[in-house]
């Protein structure tokens, strides 16, 4: 059992209310836990930035991939805050450990890291998982610098789906909203002449869609990078060629299914920096979940950045 000072820091719109009645039966067995409970956009970022500097050794995210996104940003954010005013060294305060309890509709980043999804067993990983250090990803949208990610960024068709997916359509479709708006999208879908540098070696594409993966999943459990690893300082890009409906049905199939070697209309490359360029047209974006727009995007991984809590090595591909 975790005998450090925990922040328990919950999304109380998501999950079920069976869910949150455990988390709290979880906090109120160990005294040195605290819960607090997001009203809106903002909160969770702040309150993991006051744990910082109260000191705790474990925050919890506990909510969908916004939640942990804001969560870990105020984390890092805060420990820079917090040796800024005291003075301290660089490495001093050490980062508290980031717990996730997913709770959300896709779940992307704890499918990457092989945290269960299921709520007890999530709970029961806080106490006996492994501290990892993970990498995050730097981007720069247009020249201008943009908060990290952890997990994934898409572009092109799939980057443009994350804003077309409201509350009331995750509610009804769960998981499936993705797939569901997927569907939808698809006969307004473009293509991106896009020129892209990995590590200095340029090429040039017609991407229907693009994925620069941190971690294996995206749009709501596709494990469509499948050679990401979330602490291996690499970047695995993904590239989907324009090509028939046909072709990209059966690619689509096969993903699901977990393979895809050797398609003919996927490109895929591994790299620590990568640049995309479409010489003017925007290309819309999804930040792990956050939606935006560029037409010149700079990203790079920064190794080992954020301790987490995953399975341990011993038993990972295990998780449900």
């Amino acid at each position: 059992m975790h005998t450090g000072k925990i922040v328990l820091i919950v999304n109380p719109g998501a999950g079920d209310g069976s869910d949150l009645e455990v988390i709290g039966d979880w906090a109120d067995a160990r005294p040195g836990a605290t819960v607090r409970r997001t009203r809106e956009g903002g909160d969770a970022e702040r309150f993991a930035r006051e744990a910082v500097d109260a000191g705790a050794s474990l925050v919890v995210a506990a909510g969908g991939d916004g939640t942990i996104r804001e969560v870990a940003r105020g984390l890092v954010g805060g420990a820079s805050e917090t040796r800024d005013r005291r003075g301290l060294r660089p490495g001093e305060p050490d980062l508290p450990t980031l717990g996730i309890l997913p709770l959300g509709t896709g779940n992307d980043l704890a499918r990457s890291l092989e945290i269960p999804l299921r709520i007890g067993e999530a709970l029961e990983l806080l106490d006996r998982g492994e501290r990892r250090l993970m990498d995050v990803v730097s981007l720069t949208l247009d020249g201008a610098p943009a908060p990290f990610y952890l997990n994934a960024l898409t572009g092109g068709f799939s980057g443009g789906l994350h804003g077309t997916i409201d509350g009331e359509t995750k509610a009804a479709w769960g998981s499936l909203s993705y797939l569901r708006s997927g569907v939808e999208a698809w006969k307004d879908r473009s293509v991106y002449p896009i020129e892209m540098e990995v590590d200095g070696k340029r090429t040039q594409h017609r991407a229907l869609n693009l994925i620069i993966g941190n971690g294996s999943s995206a749009g709501g459990g596709m494990p469509v990078a499948l050679g990401a690893d979330p602490f291996d300082g690499l970047l695995e890009v993904v590239v989907f060629l324009d090509a028939s409906g046909l072709e990209l049905s059966g690619l689509a199939a096969r993903l699901f299914a977990g393979g895809d070697d050797d398609h003919p209309a996927l490109v895929r490359l591994q790299g620590r920096s990568v640049r995309v360029r479409t010489g003017g047209e925007l290309l819309p974006v999804s930040i792990d979940g956050e939606p935006g727009e560029a037409a010149d995007l700079s990203i790079e991984v920064l190794p080992g950045k954020l301790p987490v809590l995953v399975p341990p090595r011993s038993i990972q591909g295990q998780a449900g």
